[in-house]
């Protein structure tokens, strides 16, 4: 609607002119009216002055094939983007970008140059000039480091459409650690109002964290977001058997004055370092949480209504789509909090019941290596039980010299993998042994009751399905049938550790042992266990100093001095 001020009558007047949209509407309304007005004049005045008096219920066409498929398949906004960026020395880049943008009837193009020097490692500066058809806009930017974790910056609009020095922008960030940095900015105009944005951002190389407030004129906004990049799957180190990548993000977007709040999941799939494909659930509420509102802490707004919306995503390096589909609409908030709820709750209970079945695998495939290369792994450990043997005399004769005085005496030492991180129970332990846990030794760890019990079924329900779907079927040998064959193969016991006792023995000298740090595989009565699946060694001593008893556990790489005082077992 637009208003305009009319004389009619000799009277000035004020009416609302309404757009052309509703001025068609309201045309087809009136033909409509005036049709069946004419139709019902031949049945009497009585009866056309009903019809014209009444509501009007305007029936609509069907749309043809052509036109519902042109209705969906036609974009509502087109966006193009192109940009490269020219380094003309070390310090100085140039960044020249082109975007188009249509959208219904307004269409916009723009082409911007940026200039970014570095002066030194403490400044640092930027000029962007920005052309468009509704005219010229220039920013300039100055970034200095105050100290290790203050950086202050100051954005000035210059030019932007003909007006001069129309905004300035202050912004203060804090590193907070080493992935986390606080951001806050000051936004100060002429010719608009300013606003006030805080930034709360930490990331790694697991996920991504943020929360902002942002603060105008027009009202208030906090957004907050989670990303986490998963594997789905085991990581076995093997170029050829990769796991799939993915991440999961979480996004909650809330404005308490409008009374509106958007809360969105979306799941990744990387099929390769570029492709990625996703699917996003989002739920626009009519409610808001608001503090200043109470004691309802709900601030409803104009919309009345609950729109659930699924989105197909894609993305190729930093090319982004997203086909959103509205999948419901409906007044009840009940429908919002299950349309979120289910497909999370699918997610997460697939991967509940995936990473027992993921364990299996790579606990099988470890299995399938080490039995691959059974004979080189029997050689090697052959060989340093040879080299033992060769030591033991003089070993036992150090030992009781160390034992008369009260000095160092290796009691055990087991070097391997101590502690099997993917170890199935029906491929790598005899029956009704457990499987062992990877705890840190003389601590207990402790897990919620909810969360145990939950694992445990998972477990149960996997390896339950493993056992019906693995069964192989029993052909007839000449040297009998293969299930019993390959039962009597799983039977052969596949050392991960070895006794290394008599090795470190030999190693001490005037009462103490020094090894530096590297790999003890290649020491003297000591080999590889194994050698052909990523699992984590670990070098475990049990050793008596001053007639006490001693216990430490090294992790393969780390250097090895004993004795030491917080090795003393209580």
């Amino acid at each position: 609607m637009a208003a305009m001020e009319v004389e009619i009558n000799g009277k000035k007047q004020i009416v609302l002119v309404p757009g052309e949209e509703l001025q068609s509407r309201i045309r087809t309304q009136m033909a409509v009216a005036a049709a069946a007005k004419a139709d019902g004049a031949g049945d009497g005045a009585a009866a056309g002055e009903a019809v014209a008096a009444g509501p009007q219920r305007i029936t609509r066409r069907p749309l043809t094939a052509y036109e519902a498929l042109n209705t969906a398949v036609v974009p509502k906004s087109v966006t193009m983007r192109h940009s490269f960026v020219h380094t003309v020395s070390p310090r100085l880049a140039i960044l020249l970008r082109s975007e188009a943008r249509s959208e219904g009837r307004k269409a916009s193009v723009s082409a911007t140059a940026e200039a970014e020097y570095q002066r030194d490692s403490i400044r640092s500066y930027a000029l962007t000039l920005r052309a468009e058809v509704m005219g010229l806009k220039s920013t300039f930017l100055y970034q200095r480091l105050l100290s290790p974790i203050w950086t202050l910056r100051h954005k000035l609009t210059l030019v932007n459409r003909g007006r001069f020095l129309d905004k300035l922008e202050l912004t203060l960030e804090r590193k907070l650690s080493e992935f986390t940095s606080l951001e806050n900015t000051l936004a100060f105009s002429l010719f608009q109002y300013g606003f006030f944005r805080s930034q709360l951002k930490s990331g790694d190389n697991k996920g991504q964290q943020g929360l902002t407030t942002y603060i105008s004129y027009h009202g208030m906004t906090v957004s907050l977001y989670t990303v986490s990049f998963l594997l789905y799957g085991i990581d076995t180190k093997d170029a050829n058997r990769r796991p799939a990548c993915g991440r999961v993000q979480y996004t909650v977007n809330c404005s308490p004055f409008s009374g509106q709040t958007h809360v969105g999941f979306e799941a990744w799939y990387y099929k390769s370092a570029l492709k990625h494909y996703g699917i996003g659930f989002m739920t626009i509420l009519p409610y808001s949480i608001s503090p200043i509102a109470p004691p309802y802490f709900l601030v409803a707004s104009s919309q009345f209504a609950v729109v659930n919306q699924i989105s197909l995503l894609y993305e190729r390096g930093q090319h982004r789509i997203s086909i959103p589909i509205i999948a419901l609409i409906s007044p009840e908030i009940s429908r919002a909090v299950l349309w979120l709820s289910v497909p999370l709750m699918v997610y997460r209970m697939s991967r509940l019941l995936y990473r027992p079945y993921a364990r299996a695998n790579a606990a099988k495939y470890y299995l399938h290596q080490r039995k691959e290369h059974l004979a080189e792994m029997d050689i090697a450990y052959q060989r340093a039980l040879l080299e033992q043997r060769a030591l033991e005399l003089a070993v036992m004769q150090g030992s009781a010299a160390e034992d008369r005085k009260g000095g160092l005496v290796i009691i055990n030492a087991q070097y391997g993998v101590l502690e099997p991180e993917y170890c199935d129970p029906a491929l790598l332990l005899p029956a009704g042994a457990s499987p062992p846990r990877a705890e840190e030794p003389g601590l207990r760890r402790r897990r919620p009751w909810l969360s145990t019990f939950v694992s445990t079924v998972a477990d149960g329900i996997v390896k339950c399905f493993l056992r019906h779907t693995e069964k192989p079927k029993a052909e007839q040998t000449r040297f009998g049938s293969s299930a019993s064959l390959d039962a009597a193969g799983q039977e052969t016991v596949i050392p991960l550790a070895l006794d290394v006792t008599i090795a470190l023995q030999n190693l001490v000298r005037d009462s103490a042992l020094s090894l530096p740090g590297g790999t003890k595989s290649k020491l003297v009565g000591f080999c590889d266990p194994d050698p052909y699946t990523p699992e984590k060694k670990e070098l475990k001593i049990t050793y008596w100093f001053q007639k006490k008893r001693h216990v430490v556990v090294y992790n393969d790489e780390d250097e090895v001095i004993l004795p030491q005082r917080d090795h003393l077992v209580s």
